[in-house]
């Protein structure tokens, strides 16, 4: 059995209990405060920094390249728009979990994906807006010349 912290040892057989336990599950002796010995914390089982990238995180970048390449077999002119959706939304949903697992709060799997979802939304949003802006604004400008009288080239 494997020593943890919070432990204490039977001085008779040497085995690992629990800290609340009355007696020693190897040898059946009655745990006392005479007959054991704590374990002190093993500094080798202190919680290590978590891995940049995750299983879940993993699987997400998987399944966005394997949609991109399904994407590109069907239709190959729509790789720019989605590079341009996808890219944004990993870069932000790995952020996100970047910083919550610093402040010790790791993001589910599906709390992960919600979050590509939503930053990818966003990303068309402005994405629709800017161009949305840019038709009214053309629109404008061609109706102030239509009205205007128009240009003269002489």
């Amino acid at each position: 059995m494997s020593v943890s912290t919070g432990s204490i040892l039977c001085v008779d057989c040497g085995t690992t209990n629990d800290v609340g336990a009355k007696a020693c599950w190897l040898c059946g002796k009655e745990l006392t405060a005479g007959n054991t010995v704590a374990v002190p914390p093993d500094p080798t089982l202190a919680v290590s920094q978590a891995p940049q990238f995750d299983s879940t995180s993993l699987v997400l970048i998987i399944t966005v390249f394997a949609v991109g390449i399904g994407v590109v077999a069907i239709e190959p002119g729509l790789i720019i728009p989605y590079i341009i959706l996808a890219v944004p939304a990993l870069i932000s949903t790995h952020t996100k979990a970047s910083k919550r697992r610093d402040e010790n709060v790791p993001m589910s799997s599906g709390e992960k994906v919600l979050s590509f979802f939503v930053s990818a939304a966003t990303i068309f949003a402005v994405i629709i807006g800017v161009l949305l802006a840019v038709a009214i604004a053309v629109g404008l400008v061609c109706a102030a010349i239509c009205f205007s009288g128009g240009i003269d080239f002489k």
